[in-house]
C-alpha cells in the first residue's frame, strides 16, 4: 500500500514539464518585442495628421476600424498556428515571420508622406492593416507558446512577472526616452523624428525575437504541444459552436479586449499630449511620470506573480478584475 502512494506521488509530480528560468525569461521577450511595435503605433495619429495632412477625426476612424479588423483576424491566426508545424517547430518560424511582416509594413508606413498625393491614402490604410496581421501572429504565440515550455501551473505565473516587468519598461521607460531625448532634438513630429525613432523600434524588437526563439528553442517540439499521437482533424468552422457556446470563454474574452482598449488608450501619444502637453504645459512630464512608475509597477507585477502562484491564476484573475473597479 504504501509503495501504491509512493508511485502516484512520483506520478503527480513527474505529470508536468518545466522550463528553466532563463528560458522562461527569454520567452517572455517575445510579448516585450510586439508591445515595443504597440508602443510604435501610439505615434500614427501625429504622423497622419502632422506629415499626411489627415484630420484627427479621419485618423481615428480608421484606426477603429483597423481595431474591429484585427478582432476578426485573431481567430483566423489562433486556427493557423494551431494547425502549423514544420521541421523548425511550430513556434518559432511564425515568430520571425511575425516580427518581419511588422517590421515591413513599418518601413512603408512612416515613408508614406514621401508617396504622390493619389496613392497616399491607399498605402496608409494598407500599412495599417498589415501590421496588425505580422503583431496579432507574433503576439499569439506569447500565450500558445507558454504550455509547450511548461505545463506547470505553479511556473506559469512566472510568465506574468517576467511580462509585467519587460512591459514597464516598455512603455514607461519608452515614454521617458522619447519625451526626454528624442522629441527634444526636433521640438515636434516631424519626418526626421520618425527617421530616428522608427529605426529603433524595428532593431530592438528585432533583438528581442531573436532572444525570445532562442529562449523557446528546446522545447519548440511536437511532444510538448500538449496533442501528442491524439492529434484531431479540426477545421475551422469547428471553432465555431466553442466560442458560441462557451460563455467563460466570452467573459474572458470581452475582459481582455476591455483591458487592452483600456491600455492602447492610455499609451496612445495623442492622450498623453492631451493630458500632459496642454492640461499640465509639459509634454515632457508624461515621461517623468512614467519613469517614477517603473519601480512600483515591477515591484507590483512581482507580487501579483507570487499571489497566482500560491492561489492559482482564475482566481487571482477574478479577485484583480473585482478589486480594480473599487480602487
Amino acid at each position: 500500500m504504501a509503495n501504491m502512494q509512493e508511485i502516484q506521488v512520483v506520478h503527480h509530480k513527474d505529470k508536468y514539464h518545466r522550463a528553466k528560468l532563463w528560458q522562461i525569461g527569454l520567452f517572455s521577450l517575445n510579448n516585450a518585442a510586439t508591445n515595443l511595435y504597440l508602443f510604435g503605433f501610439g505615434f500614427v495619429s501625429f504622423y497622419s495628421t502632422g506629415l499626411l495632412g489627415l484630420t484627427a477625426l479621419i485618423i481615428s476612424q480608421i484606426l477603429g476600424y483597423i481595431r474591429i479588423f484585427d478582432g476578426f483576424i485573431d481567430p483566423g491566426l489562433g486556427a493557423v498556428i494551431d494547425k502549423f508545424d514544420s521541421k523548425f517547430g511550430k513556434y518559432r518560424p511564425l515568430i520571425v515571420i511575425g516580427n518581419i511582416i511588422t517590421a515591413i509594413s513599418f518601413i512603408i508606413l512612416f515613408p508614406t508622406h514621401l508617396v504622390s498625393d493619389g496613392w497616399k491614402f491607399p498605402v496608409l490604410v494598407l500599412a495599417l492593416i498589415v501590421p496588425k496581421i505580422g503583431y496579432s501572429l507574433q503576439a499569439s504565440v506569447t500565450k500558445a507558446g507558454q504550455a509547450t515550455l511548461t505545463s506547470d501551473p505553479k511556473q506559469r505565473p512566472v510568465f506574468s512577472m517576467f511580462d509585467g516587468i519587460f512591459t514597464a519598461l516598455i512603455f514607461t521607460g519608452g515614454q521617458y526616452f522619447v519625451t526626454n531625448f528624442i522629441y527634444p532634438k526636433f521640438n515636434e513630429y516631424s519626418a526626421a523624428f520618425f527617421a530616428e525613432f522608427i529605426p529603433m523600434i524595428i532593431v530592438a524588437s528585432a533583438v528581442l525575437t531573436v532572444l525570445a526563439v532562442i529562449g523557446i528553442s528546446a522545447n519548440d517540439r511536437t511532444e510538448f504541444f500538449g496533442i501528442g499521437e491524439n492529434n484531431a482533424k479540426i477545421k475551422l468552422k469547428d471553432y465555431w459552436p466553442i466560442i458560441k457556446n462557451n460563455q467563460p470563454l466570452q467573459t474572458l474574452a470581452m475582459a481582455g479586449a476591455f483591458v487592452k482598449l483600456n491600455t492602447q488608450l492610455f499609451s496612445d501619444q495623442v492622450t498623453q499630449m492631451l493630458i500632459f502637453g496642454i492640461l499640465f504645459g509639459s509634454y515632457q512630464l508624461s515621461g517623468q511620470i512614467s519613469l517614477i512608475m517603473v519601480v512600483p509597477n515591477i515591484l507590483i507585477s512581482m507580487a501579483a506573480s507570487a499571489v497566482a502562484r500560491n492561489k492559482g491564476l482564475k482566481w487571482s484573475y477574478v479577485t484583480w478584475l473585482k478589486i480594480v473597479p473599487l480602487s
